[in-house]
């Protein structure tokens, strides 16, 4: 019980992320809609957790209606405020954890480690989006160039992550024939 409290606490920790790095991207300094915050983080935590492990990539679409309709952006800024996100998301929590997954390791358990992990990756996403022009980030990902540019390298890193499991699991799961249609999809419209 206490092992599924902590990761649920990790995985709020992130969504908080998540809320912070939207708003940073969104930008021209508006407010978090709160309500809007806070049903998205019951939600998406409610779906995370109690959904099977193959099924949780479905919690971007989750992301991207909470961008849509709480920032009243366009289809298209929603879906690059997403992808930025996840990026920027996934590498403040990579930085973070890990020195818990290497220098920390056995000494609290793993629930634990990724607990402050993701306490830290919190701080550090608030730092970002309060301080750092992230908006501007966004504004340069609109170019038409840019766009096609981010969707062949975001479309390479999904057949890369799909292969490497390959070769390190000898089997590929649901997800990765998934990921590699959806890359082999993109890199086909464009």
């Amino acid at each position: 019980m206490v092992s599924y409290l902590l990761v649920a606490g990790a995985t709020l920790l992130e969504l908080l992320c998540t809320i912070f790095v939207i708003n940073g991207l969104v930008g021209e300094k508006r407010q978090i809609p709160v309500i809007n915050a806070i049903v998205f983080s019951v939600f998406t935590l409610m779906y995370v957790l109690l959904v099977p492990n193959v099924l949780t990539t479905g919690s971007y679409l989750i992301i991207l209606l909470y961008v849509k309709f709480s920032y009243k952006e366009t289809w298209k800024n929603s879906i690059i405020v997403v992808i930025l996100n996840i990026i920027m998301v996934g590498l403040v929590e990579l930085l973070c954890y890990f020195p818990f997954a290497f220098i920390v390791r056995g000494i609290l358990p793993d629930e634990v480690n990724n607990l402050l992990a993701s306490l830290c990756g919190l701080v550090l996403c608030i730092i970002i989006s309060k301080y750092l022009p992230i908006r501007d980030l966004k504004d340069w990902c609109k170019k038409k160039e840019v766009s096609y540019i981010a969707v062949v390298i975001f479309s390479l890193v999904l057949m890369l992550t799909a292969f490497t499991n390959l070769r390190i699991t000898l089997q590929l799961d649901l997800i990765d024939y998934i990921y590699i249609s959806m890359a082999v999809l993109l890199m086909w419209v464009l």
